[in-house]
């Protein structure tokens, strides 16, 4: 059976550590590590952040992703697996403090790129969460937001994603794909207006 379930994990982390110290947050790590070993089909997507208006934080989150990879490697989480982000500097100037000092961890399905020609050979995280969005939007026959998706992505990135040169392409062939064990859709053609 294909597991296309996505588990989120937030991470807080005190004020200029790479450490996570709150009890709470090291049990979300300790469900990362589990969950990580129980579905190894699963790829893990780890974003930290740092707090740029705290001058003790600011370029903590390089630190922060390594003591994550790490402790994930030391608990034999393949690092092959691993698709790693640092967000540092203004990124996190709407969500200053504690929300700002986080890590994100998600775990979601290992899926083969359609057009392992070009880029990496599995789809990443963002790949993966255009797919759905696709999926979604192709099996609730919303039109608007198809051609919305179609027009924010390019014609290699949807052959990565798809295998098709558009997500309009993609539904008229059927928009099956391989991560989906349910038959293809059939998006109703546009109506003029």
């Amino acid at each position: 059976m294909t597991v296309t379930k996505q588990y989120h994990y937030y991470l807080h982390f005190d004020r200029g550590t790479a450490e996570v110290t709150d009890e709470h947050y090291r049990t979300s790590l300790w469900q990362v590590v589990l969950r990580a070993n129980g579905i190894p089909e699963h790829r893990i997507a780890i974003e930290t952040h740092d707090d740029p208006a705290d001058p003790c934080d600011v370029g903590v989150a390089m630190r922060r992703l390594e003591a994550l990879r790490r402790h994930l490697v030391a608990e034999s989480v393949l690092e092959q697996r691993l698709e790693m982000h640092a967000h540092a500097r203004n990124c996190c100037k709407e969500t200053p403090g504690e929300l700002a000092r986080r890590a994100e961890i998600i775990l979601f399905p290992r899926v083969a790129s359609l057009f392992p020609d070009v880029g990496d050979q599995f789809l990443s995280h963002m790949e993966v969460s255009i797919l759905q969005s696709a999926v979604d939007a192709v099996a609730s026959h919303d039109d608007v937001r198809c051609k919305e998706l179609e027009g924010q992505y390019t014609k290699v990135e949807w052959k990565r994603i798809v295998g098709h040169e558009s997500l309009r392409k993609w539904t008229e062939a059927g928009a099956r794909h391989p991560l989906y064990v349910f038959g293809g859709f059939k998006m109703p053609r546009p109506t003029r207006g």
